[in-house]
């Protein structure tokens, strides 16, 4: 049985922790796993009750310095080293590597100089010295090539993210209490999701939601506030932010709502979407190659600087859509499927 030490630093952040966290469920089932935890994280960690072979608990983060020696001293029992995310290490025989994105790059004035040298370097070093790389997206490949040169494309496979599928486990009855405390009623309201990054857009959309006076709600589940931005969205009219929310609440807001609503300048991939065609609600999204990538002729497309073709959108009556054929497509069992062939295909570190 292949034996990996495994990255798990990220597993709580927003979108990557997802990725982290169905990718690793699925590996223990074929792989011995040691995982990698952040000491603030065991906890939670702990709760989450996925069969690992053994946990390492350590203070640094993932951009430490310490990481090089430290990984390097407990891998040298194990076959290979999986990072869900770009972090400071790196081994041509043993790494293996997930690059989302390239969002630092592509989008480099909404982030600080320091922040975009940071990560330039660090994907650098990943994506040359490793034995090889994954990404979630033919736009996110086509850009990663593009910005590091010389990189042998051959080492560098796109596996598509899956989708939560448990959406239509949950009993959303037990979930009815959100609707009332965010005073929303039922297909009455349009639904978004994610942070408030500039690359997200949400500061236009809220703009734009205030100046043309829309008359229905719209719900952006997330923060208002900006962790980094130190942005803050909370003021604009008929404009709800619903703060954190459990996969429950997420769930019955999705099920409830006349449509959804993807406004970002930049995705790698984008999981809301998928989420919302698990509900068949007619979307809008961006009109920026990966969705087009992922949704094709499916979706609304609208353009995400003056938002022309959006008002189209609102004012057209909304039935829900079969997104069925799209959504086979997206499979976490498939992506670790197609990660284990990798591993396999690799054959041994020592090549």
């Amino acid at each position: 049985m292949t034996k990996l030490l495994f990255d798990c630093r990220a597993i709580f952040d927003s979108g990557i922790g997802s990725y982290t966290r169905e990718v690793l469920i699925r590996l223990t089932k074929y792989a011995s796993v040691t995982v990698i935890v952040s000491e603030s994280d065991i906890e939670n960690f702990r709760k989450l009750d996925i069969s690992v072979e053994s946990t390492i608990v350590v203070k640094f983060g993932r951009f430490s310095w310490r990481n090089v020696l430290f990984i390097k001293r407990h891998l040298s029992d194990k076959d290979f080293f999986f990072s869900p995310t770009f972090l400071m290490f790196y081994d041509r025989k043993k790494m293996l590597v997930t690059i989302h994105d390239v969002c630092l790059l592509d989008c480099r004035s909404f982030f600080s100089i320091k922040a975009v040298a940071s990560f330039s370097i660090l994907v650098a070093l990943n994506v040359f010295f490793s034995r090889h790389v994954f990404t979630i997206s033919e736009f996110s490949k086509n850009r990663i090539l593009h910005f590091f040169k010389g990189l042998n494309e051959d080492r560098v496979s796109v596996f598509y993210n899956g989708r939560k599928s448990f959406f239509h486990e949950i009993d959303l009855l037990d979930s009815e209490e959100i609707i009332n405390r965010l005073s929303l009623r039922k297909n009455e309201y349009y639904i978004s999701v994610g942070n408030i990054k500039p690359h997200k857009n949400f500061r236009n959309l809220c703009e734009y939601w205030e100046t043309r006076k829309v008359e229905k709600p719209l719900v952006i589940v997330g923060s208002s506030e900006g962790l980094r931005t130190k942005e803050v969205l909370s003021s604009f009219h008929n404009v709800i932010f619903t703060g954190y929310v459990t996969d429950e609440d997420l769930a019955f807001l999705y099920s409830n709502a006349l449509g959804f609503i993807y406004p970002s300048f930049y995705e790698g991939f984008g999981l809301p979407l998928l989420e919302a065609m698990e509900f068949g609600l007619p979307i809008a999204a961006s009109d920026i190659p990966v969705f087009h990538e992922l949704a094709g002729d499916l979706i609304y497309y609208f353009d995400p600087h003056d938002f022309e073709n959006l008002e189209l959108f609102l004012s057209k009556v909304k039935v829900d859509l079969n997104y069925h054929e799209v959504l086979s497509k997206f499979s976490w069992d498939d992506t670790v499927e197609n990660i284990l062939k990798v591993i396999d295909s690799e054959g041994s570190p020592s090549k």
